[in-house]
């Protein structure tokens, strides 16, 4: 993850009692064997009188497309929308409540092998970056993150 992405990240724990989501940004290297994630957004302009905790990965598609339009003008013609991210809310969920998100979101056909779920929690006041991906032949699978080292 790039250190622009962590700092992102960041500024998303502890923000509101919701879950908060979107999609990451990046691109694909050693011939497809690192994800290198420049960037994320957050899933579009919320509504929180329409908010519904059972919908984490809700997202305006335009507003994704409008990101994605504009990383590849502005950063690299090689990026693109390459997975999500989710911020539980401070004490909910554990491992189960991560593993039924993960479907969820591979549901939706947001996660599969090559698109993952980064999940974002606060943990003794860092944080805590877990990635998943989920495809019905290898089921979820837990991915190594790496932060960028200056």
């Amino acid at each position: 993850m790039s250190e622009g992405a962590v700092a992102f990240f960041h500024n998303q724990l502890g923000v509101t009692p919701a879950y908060r989501s979107g999609p990451v940004f990046g691109h694909w290297e050693a011939e497809g064997e690192r994800l290198q994630i420049v960037c994320a957004s957050l899933a579009g302009y919320i509504r929180w009188v329409e908010y519904d905790p059972g919908q984490p990965f809700a997202m305006q598609s335009e507003y994704v497309l409008g990101w994605t339009d504009a990383l590849r003008v502005t950063v690299s013609p090689s990026i693109d929308w390459v997975g999500q991210w989710l911020a539980f809310p401070t004490g909910v969920g554990g491992p189960e409540e991560e593993a039924r998100l993960v479907r969820q979101a591979h549901a939706l056909q947001l996660v599969d092998r090559h698109r993952p779920l980064l999940v974002l929690r606060q943990e003794c006041d860092e944080l805590a970056v877990r990635a998943y991906t989920f495809d019905t032949e290898d089921g979820e699978r837990t991915l190594e993150v790496q932060e960028a080292t200056r």
